[in-house]
């Protein structure tokens, strides 16, 4: 009797064992921003001076990219590249805050990006972006700020 307790137990620890480094295998692809992401979805979180000028702010900082082909593509040399349209990527450094934080930095300016399981959020400070494009002075802006949604892939939806 004391033979059969003996061998479930095995059994049942090896199992258990298989298990947990299984499950630990699957989260090794997603621990790290290196890879492809590709654009999801934008909110925007807008506070202006004029109400009325809030509503057209927001629905700009949203709608930017729907009609574009968005992603980025992170190198394990610190660097990235950002592809609009299939069009020459722009190519900056990213630099690792903590495991679940960094900081971008390229001609475009510098973003905060947090990372969480298989999608990262991309944010950025749009003021400048919303007075140049949309001709709105710069006083009457108190936050314009885009976080951009992008998921772990090689091809969007």
């Amino acid at each position: 009797m004391r033979k059969i307790y003996q061998n479930y137990l095995i059994v049942l620890l090896t199992f258990t064992f298989l298990l947990s480094s299984c499950s630990s295998d699957d989260g090794i692809s997603t621990k790290s921003i290196e890879g492809h992401w590709i654009y999801v979805d934008t909110k925007a979180e807008v506070y202006m001076t004029d109400p009325s000028l809030q509503v057209i702010v927001k629905d700009y900082i949203e709608n930017r990219y729907r009609s574009y082909q968005v992603s980025y593509e992170f190198k394990n040399d610190k660097t990235y590249y950002y592809y609009l349209n299939y069009a020459e990527p722009i190519k900056g450094i990213y630099k690792m805050i903590d495991k679940d934080f960094s900081k971008m930095d390229d001609q475009r300016g510098v973003r905060n990006v947090v990372r969480e399981s298989n999608s990262i959020f991309v944010i950025s400070d749009m003021k400048e972006e919303v007075v140049r494009e949309l001709n709105i002075d710069e006083n009457k802006i108190i936050k314009a700020t885009a976080t951009d949604s992008f998921e772990r892939g090689l091809h969007s939806n």
